[in-house]
């Protein structure tokens, strides 16, 4: 939408969203576009993503988002679900259309991605998806979770769920196959630094090989041995997801599951590290060259 000139990363929050104008004006008309996309508008770490649990639609925290900015924090790298989420209406306001529409028509439809649905009961219409299960403590055991419904009210954030083969999909759009899609421009804007975020807590900053870590538009870019790599996980309720990609060695990685492990932190950093994934890497390139 930005190639196209539908929405301008450049211009403030305020030309799309004037509820935000009521009580702390002059600081958000400093908060760009970008600085919402990149988790570095100054809002704290995760403010209000329990309202948004409990089913608030971000739009509507709106006013409770005012008093939290203070313009020099602005530029700084603070995680925010909520926020973040009013990328839907920012999309709403300038295309006219729901963001769910716009996904479908800019993305879904022309990458081919056929399993993607937005909602829960789509999600459990479909003849083959995943449950969630827990840790039960005194069985020793895994055992089934019940369902729940968390931030299918703020899409963007943590509201979509696709297949396996779908995954792919969209990650041969990011590694540059589906330039038709996803332009080369596109990319580079989308794993360009706009955050240091090298002090973050997570744990990718902990990753052996890893020196420094920065945010994009809504990727974390890896600096790991001397490669750029772009990466991110997700957590909702017992789902968990991790993705990479290593566009050097033209290599995506994902992994999902489908309960809380210790395995999901170290799947990603113990492939990098592996013997057995540069073979991998080499046998790829060994068939390029023949």
């Amino acid at each position: 939408l930005h190639e196209k000139g539908i929405i301008d990363l450049e211009k403030s929050v305020l030309h799309y969203l004037p509820c935000l104008s009521k009580r702390n004006k002059e600081a958000f008309e400093k908060i760009k576009l970008y600085h919402l996309l990149s988790h570095s508008s100054g809002i704290p770490p995760h403010a209000y993503t329990l309202d948004v649990e409990r089913g608030v639609l971000p739009f509507d925290l709106c006013d409770k988002f005012e008093p939290l900015v203070e313009e020099n924090s602005i530029g700084n790298h603070f995680y925010q679900n909520a926020f973040f989420a009013l990328i839907e209406h920012v999309i709403e306001q300038a295309t006219g259309k729901t963001f769910i529409q716009s996904m479908k028509e800019e993305l879904i439809f022309p990458l081919g991605m056929n399993s993607v649905v937005f909602d829960h009961e789509s999600y459990v219409k479909n003849e083959n998806y995943a449950v969630p299960h827990c840790w039960n403590k005194k069985r020793k055991e895994y055992e089934v979770a019940p369902f729940k419904k968390k931030y299918y009210n703020a899409t963007s954030a943590g509201g979509i769920c696709m297949s396996s083969s779908d995954m792919w999909q969209w990650i041969r759009a990011l590694l540059g196959y589906r330039k038709d899609v996803i332009s080369e421009a596109v990319l580079n804007l989308a794993f360009h630094k706009y955050a240091d975020t090298d002090t973050d807590p997570r744990t990718v900053n902990r990753w052996p090989g890893v020196s420094n870590v920065h945010y994009g538009l809504g990727w974390r870019i890896v600096e790991y041995k001397g490669v750029e790599l772009y990466y991110h996980s997700g957590y909702v309720d017992e789902f968990r997801a991790e993705i990479l990609i290593d566009p050097s060695n033209n290599t995506g990685i994902f992994s999902v599951f489908n309960c809380t492990n210790s395995y999901a932190n170290k799947l990603i950093p113990s492939l990098l590290g592996s013997l057995t994934f540069q073979k991998v890497i080499e046998s790829f390139e060994e068939k390029e060259e023949h």
